[in-house]
This record gives structure tokens, C-alpha cells and sequence, in this order.
């Protein structure tokens, strides 16, 4: 299985990190991981280009990026994108009023933030919190979403 994992430069948080470890001591899993500065992101179609089977984006990274007719991007990418969303008021967090595709899913730091985002864009397709004191809590997301698509 591929996976692309994408993060701002640097801010890769413990949980991240522990996924990231994680992943690439599987046998069956080829991981890449990108790293992008402040305000940079990998364009969509670079995206569809390594044809990977999941994305782990942080943070929204990307997500501003639209289609000509103005819709999300990223729903033109035939995969799996886990989103992790690990501080709260992202700057493109608007993205999320938008149609998005039933393949992301996006899994939010506590309950508090789970409850903000459920009332601004009750649309969002899956959208869980995880606990920030459980340095596991993204490899068990990870686990939760691909265990049934993805048999390894």
C-alpha cells in the first residue's frame, strides 16, 4: 500500500510522529513524506501523478487549491485523504463549506473542536476528534478508516 503523508515543514506534532514511525516499520506499507514550508503546498495534480492509496494531510495543507468550475481540488484525487486537523482556525478551514468528496475523512484535536466544526460545516463528510494526550490517538484513526478498504 501507498501512503503520502504531507505536513508543514517542522510541525509534525508527537502524534504525527508516532504515526509517521508507525507506518514505516509495516512491511506492506511504502511510505513517502513531504514536507512543505509556510504557504506551500503539493498541487493537486502532482497529487494524482504518485497515485497513492492514502494522503495524511495536516493541517488542511492544500486544501485552498479548486477546480476551474471553483470546486475543492482535492476531490479530484482517487484516494483516500485522512485529514488531521491539529490546531483550531485554519486559514483555509472555508474550504470545508464546500461539497468534499465521501473519500476524506478528517479527524479534529478534542471535542471542543469536533462541536465547532460540526456547527460552521455540518456537511463534512466523517469527522471525529481524537484525544491530544494519546500520543497513538492518529495511528489508531488511521487503523479506524483503512481497516476495511485496505486488508494487510
Amino acid at each position: 500500500m501507498k501512503i503520502v503523508m504531507i505536513s508543514e515543514k517542522g510541525k509534525l506534532c508527537i502524534q504525527g510522529c508516532t504515526l509517521r514511525k508507525v507506518l514505516q516499520e509495516h512491511p506492506k506499507i511504502e511510505l513517502y513524506h513531504y514536507e512543505y514550508k509556510k504557504e506551500e503546498y503539493m498541487p493537486v495534480r502532482e497529487m494524482k501523478e504518485l497515485q497513492a492509496d492514502i494522503f495524511i494531510i495536516f493541517d488542511l495543507i492544500g486544501m485552498e487549491q479548486t477546480t476551474l468550475a471553483e470546486g475543492v481540488g482535492m476531490n479530484l484525487v482517487d484516494a483516500k485523504i485522512l485529514h488531521f486537523l491539529t490546531r483550531e482556525k485554519l486559514k483555509n478551514e472555508k474550504m470545508l463549506t464546500e461539497p468534499l468528496s465521501i473519500a476524506m475523512f478528517f479527524f479534529c484535536e478534542g471535542r471542543y473542536y469536533e462541536t465547532y466544526l460540526n456547527a460552521l460545516f455540518p456537511d463534512i463528510p466523517y469527522l471525529r476528534a481524537y484525544d491530544r494526550e494519546d500520543k497513538d490517538a492518529m495511528v489508531k484513526a488511521f487503523w479506524e478508516v483503512v481497516h476495511e478498504s485496505y486488508p494487510l
